[in-house]
């Protein structure tokens, strides 16, 4: 129990009415009167809203903003910057995925619903239980970007026997 994604998920049309009131001059106790809620509970919530709002992700290796601030999800952890995804093709797929997802900004339950898979499904993704195929891939792709997987230079790739083709060519004869 508990950790993260666990409780009660925020109301959201309640946020964006609390942030609609208080941007009409409001006090907490006249926003907490129209929606039935305390005053502390309006306090709550607009604390909540300001502190997502300024949230921001560092990278592991360099240190530099991973998202803009208020732009980082709040269920992200242990990413780095597409820079430094870029010069290390030796980064596993569940971290890659987070960065990926850290950089464009998505929480999971939105990446979930945009790529039309579970959030269990990316839930092991992201936690190294599992490896998508290439089903799963293409729409995550689609939605994060070729970042999301290493890209291996030609000369490091462990080549199939046979390789390069013009070998093969030439002991056929041709």
């Amino acid at each position: 129990m508990g950790g993260l994604g666990s409780g009660r998920q925020p109301d959201e049309a309640r946020r964006r009415e609390v942030i609609r009131l208080r941007a009409e001059g409001l006090t907490l106790v006249e926003i907490g009167r129209r929606l039935g809620i305390s005053r502390q509970r309006v306090d709550q919530i607009l604390r909540a809203i300001d502190k997502e709002r300024t949230r921001r992700l560092a990278c592991l290796a360099c240190g530099g903003a991973v998202a803009p601030p208020g732009g980082a999800p709040p269920d992200v952890a242990d990413i780095l910057c597409l820079s430094c995804l870029a010069e290390s093709p030796e980064t596993p797929f569940a971290q890659r995925l987070r960065s990926c997802r850290a950089a464009a900004g998505l929480r999971l339950r939105d990446l979930a619903r945009r790529v039309g898979l579970s959030t269990e499904t990316l839930r092991c993704y992201e936690s190294g239980v599992r490896e998508p195929r290439w089903q799963q891939l293409a729409p995550l792709l689609r939605v994060l970007g070729p970042a999301l997987v290493a890209q291996v230079p030609y000369e490091e790739r462990d080549e199939p026997p046979g390789y390069p083709p013009q070998a093969t060519a030439e002991r056929r004869g041709a």
